[in-house]
């Protein structure tokens, strides 16, 4: 049991870490690699240089799998980030 409590404390540690890590982004332009759309259609997803999922709605944009796109993060989650694609970094 004292096993089990350890490995859950560890855990929430490493997901409160992120958590910061993610909301130091909040403001920020991250260059985005564009992957897809997501599951809602009007929104696209792709993936910063670190790895890190970010997700943009399309606003009349259109993309490619493999466009280089600058997103303004506002919402920073623990797995992923949201934001707007902006004309440049």
């Amino acid at each position: 049991m004292k096993t089990v409590s350890r490995n859950w404390k560890a855990s929430v540690g490493i997901v409160l870490v992120k958590d910061d890590a993610n909301e130091k982004l909040i403001g920020e332009v991250v260059e985005v690699l564009a992957e897809g759309p997501s599951k809602n259609k009007d929104v696209w997803n792709g993936r910063t240089r670190t790895g890190k999922l970010v997700l943009w709605p399309l606003e009349g944009k259109t993309y490619q799998a493999g466009d280089k796109v600058y997103v303004k993060i506002d919402t920073a989650q623990t797995w992923l980030l949201k934001g707007k694609a902006v004309d440049n970094g």
